[in-house]
């Protein structure tokens, strides 16, 4: 059922940006642990929030498969704000999930958020099984970079819990059954919504 979904966001987008133009390019932000994990500019028409786990393995297809390609195709063209949420699940085949959401959330600090969620949901199927996830941090992060998140990881340890358990909130709101979820807004207006399927990663 979850391999529908692709087509469809596909298929919605597509009816959506008929008729929005758009421009301008991201702004480069210093060091600080952001609410809300973005792609795009802001104030785009349509506005996609994403709730994913990085251990989950229908996430990884959906972001691997589907989201880069809305993110090369709506976000850096202006025409989609694409809000990643961070919903560890809390399961024991998912147990280094919220360390993955961690380090995910503080590369987001340095501007690499999608640098690092695309390696940790590319390597799943390595650091799941060690949790060696800094391994896979390395492979995409310059010595430099890979020194300042793990400092922060601990320096700003209080402030990336708390951007998890904001993020974990909104998917309890959202009434999350399953993992990936996601909703469209047009212009602030909900015009699509999957909260994804009962049972498939969430209990």
């Amino acid at each position: 059922m979850r391999r529908h979904l692709f087509p469809l966001l596909g298929v919605v987008l597509l009816g959506l940006v008929v008729s929005d133009a758009s421009a301008s390019a991201a702004k480069a932000k210093p060091f600080s642990i952001p609410t809300e994990r973005g792609s795009g500019r802001k104030n785009a028409p349509i506005v996609i929030e994403v709730f994913t786990d990085f251990q989950c393995p229908g996430c990884r297809v959906f972001y691997l498969q589907t989201l880069t390609r809305v993110i090369e195709d709506y976000c850096n063209k202006g025409k989609v704000y694409l809000i990643h949420r961070e919903f560890p699940l809390n399961r024991p085949d998912h147990r280094y999930s919220r360390d993955a959401a961690r380090w995910a959330v503080a590369c987001a600090g340095i501007g690499q958020y999608e640098l690092a969620a695309a390696a940790l949901f590319r390597d799943q199927a390595i650091w799941e099984r060690s949790g060696n996830i800094e391994a896979t941090m390395a492979s995409v992060l310059t010595p430099a970079e890979l020194k300042k998140v793990k400092e922060e990881m601990t320096a700003s340890k209080e402030k990336i819990d708390a951007a998890l358990e904001r993020d974990i909130f909104a998917g309890n709101t959202f009434q999350i059954r399953g993992t990936p979820a996601f909703r469209i807004l047009l212009h602030g207006t909900e015009v699509y919504a999957s909260h994804g399927e009962p049972g498939a990663g969430y209990p």
